[in-house]
């Protein structure tokens, strides 16, 4: 049962995180917000996340997974409602700046105290299995957070037509539920005991070009990520929820094929690492040139 609860947090998180994303470019246009001021908003969270991913990792360390992974909940379920509320805006009802920084402080809430939700959880996980069972534990959270990336998409899909700020109060509620059930069902589990690494698995040099290469593909895919709907809406000529509807779509077919290739095609192709890299990098470029030179949405 608390594996199940640790993944419902990681689900929900992600789920919610996902709908700001899908949504607030897109409505920051419509309410006269640039294109720069939105990446900001988004970046914000990100930059946040690398400053204090260690302290939360050191406070789930000394104090419990299980506090840090309320203190993400709360502060998401916080974030999505300032969100809900400044979604309901229209042009021309709050000053543009005005309505940058509140989007950006909304973010912000979001990035100071979600950062730790996902190590906790990963580090729950291994605390509460065995040596033998600790990868696929681990693993689940990956699965988690693939869910929630795809059933995200889905939510703004459906429930944009009824105004920018549903999706993400209906994330915030699922949230709030989420916390409630991880403050009564949750309990703190001794940690896994730490295993001293020799002096060459402790080693970055080998794993250099692996971290490099990550930060490399991870910064194009944040590019894309940012610009997705913006693209969709200036190439396709549609109105601002139809490329809401469109690039959520695109989105959903992102997460629903990465999902299915790792949790399947990876154990039965049994490719090494290096070809999964290989084949993944050339797959992705290809893509992108496609999505590039495609006429229409089809």
């Amino acid at each position: 049962m608390t594996s199940i609860v640790v993944l419902l947090a990681v689900f929900v998180m992600t789920l919610g995180n996902v709908t700001i994303h899908a949504t607030v470019g897109l409505f920051g246009r419509s309410i006269g917000i640039g294109e720069f001021q939105v990446g900001v908003i988004i970046a914000s969270s990100a930059l946040l996340f690398v400053l204090t991913s260690s302290r939360w990792g050191k406070f789930a360390d000394e104090r419990g997974r299980r506090p840090v992974i309320l203190w993400g909940l709360a502060g998401a379920a916080a974030s999505l409602l300032l969100f809900g509320a400044l979604f309901t805006l229209k042009r021309g009802d709050i000053d543009v700046f005005v309505a940058f920084l509140a989007l950006l402080g909304a973010r912000t809430i979001y990035g100071l105290l979600c950062g730790g939700v996902q190590p906790a959880a990963t580090a729950y996980m291994a605390d509460i299995t065995s040596h033998r069972d600790r990868a696929a534990g681990v693993a689940m959270v990956g699965a988690a957070f693939g869910l929630g990336t795809m059933v995200g998409p889905m939510l703004v899909a459906v429930l944009v037509e009824h105004g920018f700020a549903v999706a993400s109060l209906v994330a915030c509620f699922l949230t709030v539920l989420t916390a409630i059930v991880v403050a009564a069902l949750l309990h703190e589990v001794s940690p896994t005991p730490a295993i001293n690494a020799s002096p060459q698995t402790a080693s970055t040099g080998r794993i250099t070009p692996y971290l490099a290469l990550a930060f490399v593909f991870h910064f194009a895919f944040a590019e894309l990520q940012a610009t997705n709907a913006f693209y969709i809406q200036d190439t396709l000529k549609v109105d601002t929820i139809e490329a809401v509807q469109r690039a959520t779509l695109i989105s959903l077919a992102f997460a629903t094929s990465s999902f299915i290739f790792q949790v399947f095609a990876v154990r039965l192709l049994k490719w090494s690492p290096g070809k999964l890299l290989s084949a993944g990098l050339v797959v992705c470029g290809g893509a992108s040139v496609a999505c590039l030179m495609a006429p229409d949405f089809g």
